[in-house]
């Protein structure tokens, strides 16, 4: 190769450094030296009022108290939408009865409310945290929770309100590992669209930053955050959305499931969670998410990210037990009988352990962390 053809190359690589330093890329922290501290198993999943066959909203839940059942002990299971503590409990029964772990579970303590086409199964709707007592014990007084936004619907005063409905009331609450260091967790669901979600979720966002940040949880280790945000990240242009920046580059929080996809639209497409039905575009989106931070300002690091499958969660009921599903239906445009409308996501996350170096590192370019996800 020539000299002036390698001043050509050298100059090109320049200027990619260049454009891509420019561009607005998340980065998320990766080992440079020493070993990881002890892992925090998480799942999270919007489990829609535990769906069940022969109801009008049909489903089985339980699919996914076997794909998990399956694994490794979670250490939290991030629920949205339950009916109450009745709900919770019945499922960690569940899960205790054919997996491993001793598990208690707290909801938003507030009057449940619900609606929809679903009739008294969704007549009650709360968010709750689930965790292992084996690893976990919760922190006295620390379940709390707090109402997410919605665009004000009077004219005149401010953009936002907090929302009305029981299902957007987050929980959170923080925790003693068995190392000795704390972890903060919090559940969540924002309105919908049609509720209002589109002007205020960049402002939820940072609410949620600063309900992570009180006296109780911003002295934690780890903060981890799951729930149904009604929102992608990516807009049709695709811009990262408002909301996912601040999350990101505001709010420090990595996201485990978008780590080496990027923008791509190959990659993007794994990554939905719900399909728009019920005389919609039936388009599949992301609107499920995990989020994990180191304190308030560092994103954690983590590893065997995945979303559970509708598939990988029937066969693993079946590995239990078979049902007759010919009759069970859960999106009504398409065939199938699924543990709920939306996908879980999961994902080991690591504590920081002492003397532990962290490094920056950017993971967009790398597709390994996306060969997990379970298949559809």
């Amino acid at each position: 190769m020539g000299r002036f053809v390698r001043s050509i190359v050298r100059v090109g690589a320049a200027l990619v450094v260049l454009l891509l330093a420019s561009s607005p890329v998340f980065v998320d922290e990766t080992v440079s030296a020493g070993q990881p501290g002890p892992e925090i198993l998480v799942y999270s999943n919007n489990i829609e009022n535990l769906l069940t066959m022969g109801e009008d909203c049909q489903g089985d839940w339980d699919e996914l108290v076997h794909y998990i059942a399956d694994g490794d002990a979670p250490d939290l299971v991030l629920l949205q939408q339950v009916a109450g503590q009745s709900q919770v409990d019945r499922f960690v029964e569940e899960l205790e009865r054919f997996g491993s772990g001793r598990y208690r579970g707290v909801t938003a303590d507030t009057e449940p409310d619900g609606g929809g086409r679903c009739g008294a199964e969704k007549g009650k709707q709360l968010n709750a945290i689930v965790w292992n007592t084996a690893t976990l014990s919760l922190e006295k007084g620390s379940a709390r929770e707090w109402q997410s936004l919605r665009a004000n619907p009077k004219s005149g005063g401010e953009q936002c309100v907090a929302n009305d409905q029981s299902r957007t009331v987050n929980v959170k609450a923080g925790f003693t590992h068995r190392s000795g260091q704390r972890v903060a967790a919090a559940s969540i669901h924002w309105p919908t669209h049609e509720s209002g979600n589109a002007l205020c979720a960049d402002d939820n966002a940072r609410l949620l930053d600063a309900e992570l940040r009180e006296k109780s949880y911003r002295d934690s280790a780890l903060q981890v955050v799951g729930g149904d945000m009604n929102y992608g990240d990516i807009n049709r242009k695709l811009k990262w959305c408002k909301w996912y920046r601040q999350m990101r580059s505001g709010n420090g929080f990595a996201d485990p499931l978008r780590s080496g996809c990027g923008k791509d639209a190959d990659c993007i497409e794994k990554l939905w969670t719900h399909i728009r039905y019920f005389g919609q575009d039936g388009k599949k989106r992301r609107i499920d998410y995990l989020f994990a931070r180191r304190g308030t300002s560092a994103t954690a690091q983590y590893r065997d990210q995945r979303i559970v499958g509708f598939g990988a969660a029937d066969a693993a009921e079946r590995r239990h037990h078979r049902e007759d599903e010919s009759d069970c239906q859960t999106y009504l445009d398409r065939p199938g009988c699924h543990y709920s409308e939306h996908r879980a996501v999961s994902a080991r996350v690591w504590l920081p352990s002492a003397g532990f170096a962290w490094g920056r590192v950017g993971v967009w370019w790398s597709a390994a962390a996306t060969r997990s996800a379970s298949a559809a």
